[in-house]
Parts: structure tokens; sequence; C-alpha cells
């Protein structure tokens, strides 16, 4: 009886106890801007951001006002890649390498640079 009583205990307790372990939720965030060298937002560009411990990849692909972020993000080290789409050109690659510590948030300004010449086939 004593044992039944034990181990009903132990299920209520791991039934209702919080969970334990790794699957914390982490509060760890990078977010930005991606902007011509004016400061005007640069809509329609892909984001790739590559975390260099793990190569986990994650993509994006910026809204009007050239805003982004990744939440949840594992603390480490990473390389962010911005590159407007291959039909139009108008833009170089941005790239930007950063740290993310646990439980913060990484703000990020990717300037890209006019690509003379590459836009509207000239």
């Amino acid at each position: 009886m004593l044992l039944k009583r034990s181990i009903r205990t132990v299920l209520i307790l791991i039934l209702f106890s919080p969970a334990i372990g790794t699957s914390q939720v982490r509060d760890t965030t990078l977010q930005g801007q991606v902007v011509d060298a004016a400061g005007a937002p640069v809509p329609e560009t892909r984001l790739l951001v590559v975390n260099l411990n793990t190569l986990e990849e994650q993509r994006a692909v910026i809204k009007r006002d050239g805003k982004f972020s990744f939440q949840q993000m594992s603390p480490g080290d990473y390389v962010v890649i911005a590159a407007t789409p291959a039909d139009s050109p108008c833009f170089r690659p941005a790239m930007e390498r950063v740290r993310l510590e646990t439980d913060t948030t990484r703000k990020l300004r990717l300037v890209m640079i006019a690509n003379p010449g590459a836009c509207n086939g000239q």
C-alpha cells in the first residue's frame, strides 16, 4: 500500500512539474535591418543565418521595412549573409559575423552596396 502511494506521488510530481533539462526556452534574439548606403530599407533581400558551430541554417526574405528578427537562437558564432534575388542583382551581397550571447538581443544593421551596371540589365 505504501509502495503504491509512493509511486502515485512520484507520477503526480512528474506530470505536474515544469520541464527540466535542455528543453528550456532560449531568449537569445538576432534582429536588425537591411539598408542601402543612404539608409533606405532594401526589401525582398534574402537573408541566410548560419551557426558556425553547428552549420545550422535559417533563412528569411526581408519585408518592405527591411527589418528582420530571429528568436530563440542558440548562443554562439554566426555569419549573416544578405543578398538580393538573382534576377535583380542591384546590390552586392553583404556579410557580417556576429556572436550571440545567452539571453540577449543582438541588433545588426547590414548595409547593401549598389552593384553598378548590374541593375536593370545595364
